[in-house]
């Protein structure tokens, strides 16, 4: 968790000036994404850039915003994520551990790159609606009323004005200007199509994709957040025997493993969040256990022993697909995302035992201490009375789950 040192300072690192179309791209582009805390306080830390401080206090700077520490966290956590600052700290030991952060000011992109990079245009999108969004794209195009046709150019050519000038002599190389002052953006996405292009010729496949294919793939993994590694997976997994690349296929897994990573991860934590558990479902409710397995596994073909478990929970227990992708997420995570049988088992028999058939109430029920509970309330059992999150994989016998199947007359 983020805190605001007691006593804590800062400097401040600025090496670029705004010009009047940065100005605009931050009030245009920018102000809607981050918001008026984040925008105040990049103007703030712009307006420090020629003072001559060695440290800026904090609560001097929360004072002049008049933000609490929240707002100020907040803050500086948009201009980060957006690519505005970077934040570093350390202790220095010489002013008696005195808490010392290190704020690197970054400039905004200018209008073209903002536009032609696939997060940013989504998330503005996002936050003003379509609408709104092509009036600010119109309104940065180049506006050129000067028509050249009765014209002849008559614009003085470099060579003819310096070129006597001119000594032959290489001054400076290209390695010396790696530390010249540079107004470059940071860009927000990690996603490399030069690196994919490396590992597509390193692989000597013969995958027919021309630059415009393999631009839309990069938009695509940027806007999913698919690491390099995982495009490279899916590509082949959507490439037939002929080379032959299938880009609906391709779109359709890296947003399923978008939906299922980022509720995944979060479901057990906030399941009172309707919203986040709803979407869950809804991914888990569009797809067969078995796609679902192959997507979380990464497994084109699944062994036998998987598909015969998926036949019991049909056949055996008479649940549907989305109750059964919801006890296959939930046994996967509680198994360090291992497929285990017995362990699947038990949960699916204690939710057939509790009557439950709706795949949300089951979510919230596995997630909830009314399941870690339920076998303690089986006294007819001969079950260990340990919690069904803690069982480990061999305290699960086949003798439990006879006596479970007895108990419902299965």
């Amino acid at each position: 968790m983020k805190i605001i040192e007691a006593d804590s300072a800062f400097k401040l690192f600025c090496s670029f000036t705004l010009s009047s179309t940065d100005q605009e791209v931050l009030g245009l582009l920018y102000l809607p994404i981050i918001k008026s805390d984040a925008f105040s306080l990049y103007q703030y830390f712009l307006s420090l850039k020629f003072l001559n401080y060695p440290y800026i206090y904090h609560h001097d700077a929360l004072t002049n915003l008049g933000f609490d520490e929240s707002r100020f966290l907040n803050a500086r956590s948009a201009l980060e994520g957006i690519g505005l600052l970077e934040s570093y700290r350390k202790k220095e030991k010489k002013s008696d551990d005195k808490i010392v952060y290190f704020y690197k000011l970054l400039p905004p992109a200018n209008p073209k790159k903002f536009f032609s990079d696939v997060l940013f245009s989504n998330l503005l999108s996002s936050n003003i609606g379509k609408k709104r969004f092509f009036e600010v794209f119109n309104h940065f195009k180049i506006k050129d009323d000067f028509d050249e046709k009765d014209f002849i150019n008559y614009t003085s050519q470099f060579k003819d004005i310096y070129m006597h000038q001119i000594v032959p002599e290489n001054l400076v190389s290209p390695e010396d200007t790696q530390n010249i002052v540079d107004k470059k953006y940071k860009k927000i996405n990690s996603f490399s199509i030069d690196l994919l292009k490396e590992k597509l010729i390193a692989s000597n496949l013969n995958l027919q994709l021309n630059d415009s294919v393999l631009n839309n793939i990069a938009d695509i993994c940027n806007l999913y957040g698919i690491e390099n590694d995982k495009c490279f997976e899916l590509l082949i997994k959507n490439t037939d025997s002929d080379g032959k690349f299938y880009l609906d296929k391709f779109i359709d897994d890296c947003r399923l493993i978008n939906n299922y990573v980022n509720e995944s991860t979060s479901s057990s934590k906030e399941l009172s969040d309707d919203f986040k558990a709803n979407k869950l479902i809804k991914v888990l409710s569009e797809i067969t256990p078995q796609y679902f397995l192959q997507i979380k596994f990464n497994m084109e073909k699944l062994p036998s022993y998987i598909y015969e478990e998926i036949e019991k929970l049909k056949t055996d227990f008479l649940l549907s697909n989305p109750l059964i992708n919801v006890i296959l997420d939930y046994s996967i995570r509680k198994t360090n995302n291992r497929f285990n049988s017995l362990f699947i088992d038990k949960v699916a028999l204690t939710i057939k035992s509790s009557k439950i058939v709706e795949p949300y109430e089951a979510m919230v029920f596995l997630n909830s201490a009314d399941f870690s509970n339920a076998k303690r309330k089986r006294t007819t059992s001969k079950i260990s009375k340990k919690k069904i999150d803690d069982v480990a994989d061999d305290d699960v016998s086949e003798k439990d789950i006879l006596a479970i199947k007895d108990m419902i007359n299965l």
